[in-house]
């Protein structure tokens, strides 16, 4: 394997692997490796939604203030460089395919899933590029990640949600158990406040048995989509949504608790902070796109309520793919509400659900348009036969990847 292609060709070939949570391999992986992961500060975030935004605004904080850092955040949109970030900007070919290329035996010989082999090139390439401060998403759950070998300085959780049930738990609580199993001994974790009192209750007690002082975010007042006032500070920020402010509020708490020398200003990192794919609006050939990787009923339901608030008045065509294993029918019904069309599509990969399936769950009295294209160019092509102002593609990040690579969208700008 010499080229990127033919290395991107072997990683994906690693899902006919599965997944596997464990972490056995993983950390035999990285021993024969030199332990990669200890090379740096981490601060490790999971959760249900808003991971990946946190993510984006603690590492815009840190990089704000001066520091080198280093992102890891799944899965990518277009381009597999997407998911290694070095100081805001995803690393070049030739820096992961060294990564790579040294790591490979160990990844043949431990036959490593294709998220545990991702996770070590992480890892490798921000021991390689020397960078302060890493910030680390859990992949799935967190207890049995393969991101779960780190030792970091903080730990950070969002939203405690329904997602990924046949493998995380049925009830909020078996799920926050396994969120929850990121706390280290000693750790501080920070973490949205819930709503839920059970899961309250339990993230507390799990603090308290292993000694990791606890911190829940406090309330945020929301001005503007792109403006919130936080422990009365006003900041503003290019990731629209109330929910965003929450995610820059969790950021915040999550900088201030690492008591750094000497105290960043935070506002400007909370400003500059980007993460492709979170209702994010491009203009192609004068049509305006809204992509949003919402892929949970938590989730639809945030891109409802934000294009409301953003497209008053305004004909919306949604164009949508949800995966089999989703809650399919908590998320489509939503479309509905703010849809004059619906375009049902699907991915090219073999969990995503066929669209006639997805068709069936829009209510009977559904006054507008639904429509089925069995792929993404297709359903790219209604939609822009629909005369909709905003076209808004949603549902999964491998349907809004493969319609931003369809239509040229470069999705960090």
């Amino acid at each position: 394997m010499h080229s990127a292609q033919e290395v991107i060709s072997y990683l994906f070939s690693l899902t006919n692997r599965g997944i596997k949570l464990g972490l056995d391999r993983i950390r035999t992986a990285a021993a024969r490796a030199g332990d990669p992961h200890n090379a740096f500060a981490s601060i490790h975030i999971g959760g249900t939604n808003g991971k990946g935004s946190t993510c984006a605004f603690v590492e815009s904080c840190l990089r704000n203030a001066g520091y080198r850092t280093g992102m890891f955040t799944s899965p990518h949109l277009v381009d597999f460089s997407e998911r290694f970030c070095i100081s805001g900007k995803p690393v070049s070919q030739q820096v992961w395919l060294a990564s790579f290329r040294e790591l490979h035996p160990i990844i043949e010989e431990l036959r490593l899933t294709f998220f545990e082999a991702s996770t070590l090139i992480a890892f490798d390439i921000f021991r390689r590029t020397a960078v302060d401060w890493a910030v680390i998403e859990v992949g799935l759950g967190g207890r049995l990640d393969s991101t779960n070998i780190l030792m970091p300085r903080l730990t950070a959780l969002t939203s405690i949600d329904y997602d990924h049930e046949h493998i995380l738990g049925r009830s909020l609580q078996q799920i926050a158990r396994e969120k929850l199993g990121i706390i280290k001994q000693g750790v501080p974790l920070v973490s949205y406040l819930p709503a839920d009192s059970a899961v309250w209750s339990q993230i507390a007690e799990h603090c308290r048995h292993l000694g990791a002082p606890l911190t829940f975010a406090g309330e945020v007042i929301s001005g503007s989509p792109c403006g919130f006032t936080y422990r009365d500070n006003v900041y503003q920020t290019h990731l629209p949504g109330t929910h965003q402010h929450r995610n820059a509020a969790l950021a915040l708490e999550i900088v201030n608790s690492l008591d750094l020398e000497p105290p960043p200003d935070p506002a400007g990192g909370i400003l500059s902070a980007m993460l492709p794919g979170r209702f994010q609006r491009i203009e192609v050939d004068g049509q305006e796109y809204v992509f949003d990787v919402g892929h949970n009923p938590a989730a639809t339901e945030m891109l409802v309520a934000n294009i409301k608030s953003h497209f008053p008045g305004r004909s919306i065509c949604i164009i949508a793919g949800i995966m089999k294993d989703k809650r399919k029918d908590r998320m489509a019904p939503h479309y509905a509400a703010i849809a004059s069309t619906i375009i049902f599509t699907r991915a090219q990969i073999q969990r995503a659900e066929l669209p006639e399936n997805l068709r069936k769950l829009i209510p009977a009295d559904f006054a507008g348009d639904i429509l089925t294209a069995e792929k993404t160019g297709r359903a790219v092509e209604l939609g822009q036969q629909s005369g909709a102002d905003i076209i808004c593609v949603t549902g999964s990040f491998y349907v809004v990847g493969e319609v931003m690579a369809l239509l040229g969208a470069k999705p960090f700008g």
